[in-house]
C-alpha cells in the first residue's frame, strides 16, 4: 500500500471495504424484509465522515522514539514469542480442556468454556495474537532467510486450529486478510494472472472450508435437510431473506449438488452484508441504557469480574443487543456502548490512526502491527465488529507491542550514556 501517493492506506482501507460489502450485496439474490430506515442511513453516513475527519484534520504529529534496523533479530524473536504463545493456548486446549478433533464441534465448545486455569493461561497465551507481526518484521528487515520467510507465513495457519475444533469461520477470514493485508502493505503483491489465479484459488479454497465447517455444526444440531434449513431458516432471513425465485428454484430443482452450492454461496452473502441490517432494525429499538464499552469490549469486564474487581452484569451487557446470535458490525456495537455520541469515538479513532501511520512513516515501526489491525477493521466497518471478543485481545496485545517501544527507547538510550 506504500506506493499509493494520493490515498493513504488510511483510505483505501475504507473505500475497498464499503465498495466490498456493496458488491458483495449486489451479486447476492437477497432482498431487505424491511425498508432501510432514513436514521440509519444517516448514522452510517456521519459515522463514515466522522472517522475521516478525525483522520484528515489531524496534525502530522508523531511518536519520537528509537527507530531500530535490527527487523531481522526482531522477526526472529517474535516467531518464538507467537510459538511460545501458542504453545500455551494448545495446552490448555488439548491438555486441560480435553478438546480433541474427534470430538463434536458443540461438544468442544462445551469444553471451552471450563474457566479453571483461564486466567493463568489466558495471560500466557497473548503472544499469540502477534502471529501477523514476524512477517511484517521480516518485510521490514528485507530478510532473503526463507527459513524465517516460511515460518513467519505459516504463523498464520496456527489459528486455524482452534477454527477447526470450535467450528468458527472468522479465524479464517482473520488470517486471510491480514495476510493480505501485510503483503500490500510492503508491495508484495503483484497484479497479475498468477496473483489473480491464486487469490481465486485460496477464496475457493475457503469457501469449501467454510461450508465443510458450517455444515458440520449444523448437522450436529438439526436432524432436518441440511440446505433446505439453511435456506428458510437462518436466522439471517428475518431481514435480508433470499429472494422468492430462489425458494421457487430449489423446491423445483433436482440437481442436488447444485442446490447445495448455491445455498452455501447465497448462506455465505448473508453472512457478509446482514450486519448492515440487524443494525437497521437495532437503531429503531429503545436501548435504555448505553453500556460506554463494555458491549463491544465486553472480554474487559468479564476479566475484572473473573478477578474480583468488578461485578458487571454480563447477561445484561450482552442483552443490550436484543438479538444477541447475529452480527451488528463495528457501528452497531459503537451504537449500543455510545448511541449517537458515537461520532465523537470515531473522530477521536480517526486521529489515533492517522497518529500511529505518522510515526510508521518516521520509522517507529513497532506501531505497524497495531496499524495494520486498523487497516482491517477499517476494511470490515460494515461487516464484523473486529474490536469485540478476541479482537479485544488483539488490539490490547498490539497496544502493548507498540508501546513497548517507549521501554526500548529508554534502555538503548541509558545504555549509550
Amino acid at each position: 500500500m506504500q506506493k499509493y501517493k494520493l490515498l493513504s492506506p488510511f483510505l483505501i482501507s475504507i473505500i475497498t471495504g464499503a465498495l466490498v460489502w456493496i458488491l458483495v450485496y449486489l451479486i447476492t439474490p437477497v432482498s431487505p424484509v424491511y425498508s432501510f430506515n432514513n436514521k440509519t442511513a444517516l448514522f452510517i453516513l456521519l459515522s463514515y465522515a466522522s472517522l475521516l475527519i478525525g483522520y484528515y484534520i489531524t496534525p502530522s504529529f508523531t511518536i519520537n522514539l528509537k527507530k531500530d534496523s535490527k527487523s531481522h533479530s526482531i522477526a526472529w524473536i517474535l516467531v518464538l514469542v507467537v510459538l511460545f504463545g501458542f504453545t500455551i493456548r494448545f495446552i490448555d486446549l488439548f491438555v486441560l480442556r480435553n478438546l480433541a478433533f474427534s470430538n463434536s464441534i458443540y461438544e468442544n465448545r462445551d469444553l471451552a468454556l471450563n474457566t479453571t486455569h483461564q486466567l493463568f493461561f489466558l495471560i500466557g497465551s497473548l503472544p499469540k495474537y502477534l502471529f501477523f507481526a514476524p512477517l511484517i518484521f521480516t518485510f521490514y528487515a528485507k530478510s532473503n532467510n526463507r527459513i524465517l520467510i516460511a515460518i513467519s507465513s505459516l504463523l498464520f495457519f496456527l489459528p486455524l486450529v482452534e477454527a477447526v475444533l470450535r467450528g468458527s469461520r472468522s479465524p479464517f477470514l482473520i488470517s486471510f486478510s491480514l495476510f493480505i493485508i501485510v503483503l500490500l502493505f510492503f508491495n508484495k503483491l503483484k497484479f497479475n494472472k498468477k496473483t489473480f489465479f491464486a487469490f481465486t484459488a485460496t477464496l475457493l479454497i475457503l469457501f469449501i472450508i467454510s461450508s465443510s465447517l458450517l455444515a458440520k455444526r449444523e448437522k450436529e444440531k438439526t436432524n432436518k435437510n441440511l440446505y433446505k434449513s439453511l435456506l428458510k431458516e437462518a436466522k439471517y432471513n428475518d431481514f435480508i431473506a433470499p429472494k422468492e425465485s430462489i425458494y421457487q428454484w430449489f423446491d423445483q430443482s433436482e440437481n442436488e449438488l447444485l442446490k447445495k452450492e448455491v445455498v452455501n454461496l447465497l448462506h455465505v452473502g448473508q453472512y457478509y452484508t446482514h450486519a448492515v441490517f440487524e443494525f437497521n432494525y437495532l437503531i429503531q429499538q429503545d436501548i435504555p441504557q448505553k453500556q460506554y464499552g463494555k458491549y463491544t469490549f465486553s472480554l474487559i469486564p468479564k476479566l475484572l469480574n473473573h478477578i474480583g474487581i468488578t461485578n458487571y452484569d454480563l447477561n445484561k451487557i450482552s442483552e443490550s443487543n436484543p438479538r444477541q446470535h447475529t452480527f451488528i458490525g463495528f457501528l452497531g456495537g459503537l451504537y449500543l456502548d455510545f448511541g449517537w455520541y458515537t461520532f465523537i469515538v470515531l473522530f477521536i479513532f480517526g486521529a489515533v490512526q492517522k497518529t500511529t501511520y505518522q510515526s510508521i512513516k518516521e520509522r517507529n515501526i513497532f506501531f505497524t502491527p497495531l496499524f495494520i489491525y486498523f487497516l482491517f477493521t477499517n476494511f470490515f466497518i460494515l461487516t464484523f465488529n473486529f474490536y469485540a471478543g478476541n479482537g479485544t485481545s488483539i488490539l490490547i496485545v498490539c497496544v502493548i507491542f507498540a508501546l513497548f517501544n517507549f521501554i526500548y527507547s529508554r534502555y538503548a538510550t541509558s545504555t549509550n550514556s
